[in-house]
Order: structure tokens, then sequence, then C-alpha cells
């Protein structure tokens, strides 16, 4: 995993992804070389609490 993940993430990011999240959903999945914080099926979830400048 790269540096992003759960080392770096801030109190809100954890809390967002808890209140989103179902017991059977999976976090910090790499899907094409990007680390999402959670996948529902084929649904994909990226909590962003700072500027969008850093999503692709």
């Amino acid at each position: 995993m790269s540096g992003i993940g759960l080392l770096n993430e801030k109190p809100l990011h954890a809390s967002l992804k808890d209140w989103y999240a179902r017991p059977v959903d999976r976090f910090e999945v790499t899907v094409d070389g990007y680390v999402i914080d959670i996948v529902k099926d084929d649904l994909l979830l990226e909590i962003q609490t700072s500027n969008f400048a850093s999503i692709k």
C-alpha cells in the first residue's frame, strides 16, 4: 500500500468512513492503482475532507 491509507487518516475521515460503511464493505482497497476508501459491491466511495485537487 502507498502512503495513503490508515496511517495518515484524520479522525473526521475515519468517522465518515465508519458512518457510510456497512459490515460487509471493504476498506482501503487498491483498484487500478488507486486506494479506494470504501468498496460496496461494485460501488467505489472516496471520502474527501480536504480540497478536491488531490482527487484523480
